[in-house]
């Protein structure tokens, strides 16, 4: 991973508009086309959703030139209790070839609210529910989860638990790329986002 420094970071377009609605695309819409991958923009009225809700969804930010990544803004969808409870990152030059986020050091991890509920059972991800079904073996005393039982390929970030809230995640070691992809893993109810991204234009 690279060990890009970004001095002054700072939202890359997102929610004022800079990024154009034509670099913002998704995996899927609802079916309707009022929620698509254009309103996925932080603060907005309405969000992005998704119109299956599975873990092949994605939403895709094109920012024209390489930029250093720094951090991931993310909310729910504003009339709905529906959000986003954990998402993977993947990120491209070309838009064609992507590859998924390890973390520091390769360590597949994912962060979680100290009131974070979890379940104890097989791994994996429960469709309806921000919870995470993970071995107690797997549950670090800082919190963190290492989900390298799971076969895991990617750093699992933690997202929402409410539809307004402005979740954080910091994306340490940056990475360097023209095209991201937040891939959602669990959700409450629905695939629903708001989303911003900070760091620099190279």
């Amino acid at each position: 991973m690279t060990r890009a420094v970004c001095k002054d970071p700072r939202a890359l377009g997102m929610q004022s508009g800079k990024i154009p609605d034509s670099r913002i695309h998704a995996s899927s819409e609802w079916w309707d086309r009022n929620w698509g991958p254009r309103y996925a923009r932080l603060h907005g009225d309405k969000c992005w959703v998704a119109q299956p809700s599975d873990t092949n969804q994605w939403l895709q930010i094109d920012f024209k030139y390489k930029a250093i990544i720094t951090e991931i803004l993310t909310q729910g969808r504003t009339q709905f209790e529906q959000w986003v409870g954990s998402y993977t990152i993947a990120y491209s030059d070309d838009g064609v070839n992507f590859t998924t986020y390890k973390g520091d050091k390769g360590q597949d991890k994912a962060q979680f609210a100290f009131n974070h509920i979890l379940r104890f059972s097989k791994p994996e991800f429960t469709a309806f529910s921000t919870s995470l079904i993970v071995p107690p073996e797997a549950v670090r005393r800082d919190n963190t989860i290492y989900l390298a039982f799971l076969g895991a390929t990617s750093k699992v970030f933690s997202g929402n638990t409410d539809r307004n809230s402005v979740v954080r995640q910091e994306i340490s070691p940056v990475l360097v790329a023209r095209f991201i992809r937040i891939q959602p893993k669990t959700w409450e109810w629905h695939i629903a986002m708001r989303a911003e991204v900070h760091g620099c234009i190279e």
